[in-house]
């Protein structure tokens, strides 16, 4: 069974500045946090597990992950479960839609947890993969970046 990516709605541009977007119940990014939550509700764990296992990474980098997905979903987000999936954008579990709340500084102590840091002096780097990439590619910049 597949399921149906987090993505960004067809023709949305995450940079743009409109004050509208953010607008409750009606602005774009209210539809992308219903929508979200309608896509969460409609995983099981076994699919998402068997998504995640796909991803060509140490199991224990997929745990820090999911770990910081965890953390993230039921301490700041209130996602309905922390089900998501390697190719969701990665804005969506992290918060990072202007309107949705989090902050840089909101992240900073959880990734620093689940990743064993106290250096976030790369943070930038992995901000703006948060902002422009997805769950996978943040991921493989963690693997790869000497910082982390």
């Amino acid at each position: 069974m597949e399921c149906e990516l987090i993505d960004w709605p067809v023709g949305f541009n995450v940079n743009a500045d409109r004050v509208y977007d953010m607008i409750p119940f009606i602005g774009v990014g209210s539809r992308i946090v219903r929508k979200a939550k309608r896509i969460l509700r409609d995983r099981t764990m076994e699919l998402v597990m068997a998504e995640w296992s796909k991803v060509k990474f140490p199991q224990e980098s997929v745990v820090r992950m999911r770990r910081l997905i965890k953390i993230l979903s039921r301490g700041y987000a209130n996602w309905p479960n922390d089900y998501f999936m390697p190719f969701d954008i990665a804005a969506i579990p992290f918060c990072s839609i202007r309107g949705m709340c989090l902050d840089v500084d909101d992240i900073i102590e959880p990734f620093c947890y689940c990743y064993g840091v106290d250096n976030t002096e790369d943070f930038p780097l992995a901000i703006d993969i948060i902002d422009n990439g997805r769950l996978v590619e943040l991921l493989e910049f963690l693997e790869t970046h000497q910082a982390f």
